[in-house]
């Protein structure tokens, strides 16, 4: 069992100025003295009376070493509409070709119900960090795996389920991204070390 890191709730505000696109891949830049920065999010705001948005975020990133890695993955779901919902889930796997890399991870989810009535919200987030050796290789095959496992969840969020049951299905769906990821990998040298970050924001439950 991967220990966890640390994650942190930021404002709906910051969650939203922080929106970075990514490839299909996930979004991975070098930064400044050697660093990566990697950053996925889902943010699902429903505003139109007797609406459903759904929004999430898939990402296996293979990220090349450096000094330190910083990377970020949240969820937001807002409902500000009478008789709406609004799902917000967004996974994310980091492998970081660097045992040594200092690693900076955070993990958020929110789920917000603001001056409706029979409105719901979810927001789902996980994260996961993998440390390997640099001489570690990721199967070709994997890119096809994670493409079905991102329109799995695209077409699981926007289902009409019971918020628990959703959440429980959109929580096995991250397991077997990293599952996945996992299998994937092929590294020479000692075992590679793992981190996992894990967060579920409260279910809004319905208003009356």
């Amino acid at each position: 069992m991967p220990s966890r890191v640390p994650w942190r709730i930021l404002s709906a505000a910051a969650l939203t100025g922080a929106l970075v696109a990514g490839g299909p891949w996930g979004s991975a830049s070098a930064a400044e003295g050697g660093g990566r920065s990697i950053d996925g999010s889902a943010v699902a705001e429903a505003g139109v009376p007797g609406t459903d948005l759904a929004r999430s975020s898939l990402d296996l990133v293979f990220a090349p070493g450096g000094h330190w890695v910083h990377a970020t993955n949240f969820a937001v779901a807002h409902s500000t509409c009478d008789g709406c919902r609004s799902v917000a889930a967004s996974i994310q796997v980091v492998v970081v070709r660097d045992k040594g890399a200092s690693v900076d991870a955070g993990n958020a989810a929110l789920a917000l119900n603001e001056g409706c009535t029979s409105c719901e919200s979810l927001a789902d987030a996980h994260q996961v960090v993998l440390l390997v050796g640099p001489r570690t290789t990721l199967a070709g095959w994997v890119h096809q795996a994670v493409q079905q496992l991102r329109a799995e969840l695209a077409d699981l969020v926007a289902s009409d389920l019971p918020l628990p049951e959703l959440q429980q299905r959109i929580d096995a769906l991250a397991d077997r991204l990293q599952a996945t990821a996992e299998s994937a990998l092929t590294e020479h040298g000692s075992a590679r070390a793992s981190a996992r970050a894990d967060l579920a924001g409260p279910l809004a439950a319905p208003v009356p």
